[in-house]
């Protein structure tokens, strides 16, 4: 198990000439990921928020995540491409005792997709659920028209569980929302 504190370095490598950093979230985060998530609103990525935030929005978020982060029930990342931020990705467990053992995972990655990042990304986030929230399984749901995302994760061995129809609204266009699992026990 590795001890989480804020703005630590969790893997650092090299992609297409870049130095690319994951870490942990830190204060002083709220501006570079604030320009992160708006501008992924501007593109209309398949993520769950349409409306760009605030930075006193952005704050909050960064104080919120910073305190489960500390609580050890939620581990917050920061992906970073030569210093800047391009993604966040998110890995929790709810408080329930039924369902201690499943994580839940949620990411946001820029226009730096089909570099190996998100692969990477994602093996490190399952390996902090395993180690760090002792998740035995981790689940997540995607857009049914964000086929990246939707092979990555199927690449990266989750398999469908399950599928709300017109479960998720994109911009007006109701379209199903795909529940993706992993056992971390295999």
């Amino acid at each position: 198990m590795m001890r989480i504190t804020p703005g630590q370095a969790i893997e650092e490598f090299e992609a297409d000439g870049k130095r690319i950093v994951f870490r942990t979230l830190k204060r002083g985060d709220e501006r570079g990921s604030l320009s992160h998530i708006n501008a992924l609103i501007n593109e209309r990525a398949y993520i769950y928020w349409q409306r760009p935030f605030t930075l006193r929005q952005e704050r909050k978020w960064v104080e919120d995540n910073l305190k489960e982060n500390r609580a050890g029930t939620k581990i917050t990342i920061i992906i970073e491409a030569d210093g800047k931020i391009i993604g966040t990705a998110t890995v929790w467990k709810e408080p329930f005792d039924a369902t201690r053992h499943v994580a839940h995972l949620a990411i946001g990655l820029s226009s730096e997709r089909g570099r190996g990042i998100g692969r990477r990304l994602m093996e490190t986030l399952e390996r902090l659920a395993a180690d760090n929230l002792k998740a035995r399984m981790i689940e997540l749901g995607v857009y049914e028209h964000n086929t990246i995302a939707k092979k990555l994760y199927e690449d990266c061995g989750f398999r469908e569980a399950g599928r709300i129809p017109g479960g998720l609204n994109h911009y007006g266009k109701y379209m199903d929302e795909i529940t993706l699992v992993k056992d971390l026990c295999k």
